[in-house]
């Protein structure tokens, strides 16, 4: 699914720049998820609506963006990635994210941006990719409540 998302085409989604998203159609926040999976959970948000969390291992939530709250927070994601862009640089590896890292890549509709940054750096807040991490875990959050109800 990660490679096929990695892949795709806004138009075949039938996606075109916007007033609030002139530039991105698409993010995925890529991170190690823990001692219990022993891989990398992917967060990906699309410009259309939807919201899914794959799991290198195996398994994860896909519709989350059928759900009004977590579709908001992934828009607010995306969002988030556009006022984020002048931290990226041009990406184009396939690779996940190494233990103790954060990946972040955004599908433009130039291309594919993205950074690969330290874990502990991410969440202490100061670096430029902080709020996008941040908007990431939003979403995380709104998929555990809705996963949860």
């Amino acid at each position: 699914m990660r490679t096929l998302f990695l892949s795709g085409d806004p138009t075949a989604l039938h996606l075109a720049p916007s007033e609030d998203l002139p530039n991105v159609w698409a993010v995925a926040v890529e991170m190690w998820a823990g001692a219990k999976l022993r891989g990398v959970a992917s967060l990906i948000a699309i410009a259309e609506g939807s919201v899914s969390l794959y799991t290198s291992t195996g398994g994860g939530t896909i519709g989350g963006g059928q759900h009004k709250s977590v579709r908001e927070a992934g828009h607010q994601l995306l969002i988030t990635a556009e006022g984020c862009l002048g931290s990226l640089g041009v990406h184009e590896s396939l690779a996940l994210p190494p233990e103790g890292q954060i990946g972040f890549i955004i599908l433009t509709y130039g291309g594919k941006l993205g950074a690969t940054v330290d874990e502990a750096e991410i969440q202490a807040g100061g670096h430029p990719l902080s709020p996008l991490y941040s908007a990431a875990q939003d979403v995380i959050l709104q998929l555990r409540v809705v996963s949860a109800g």
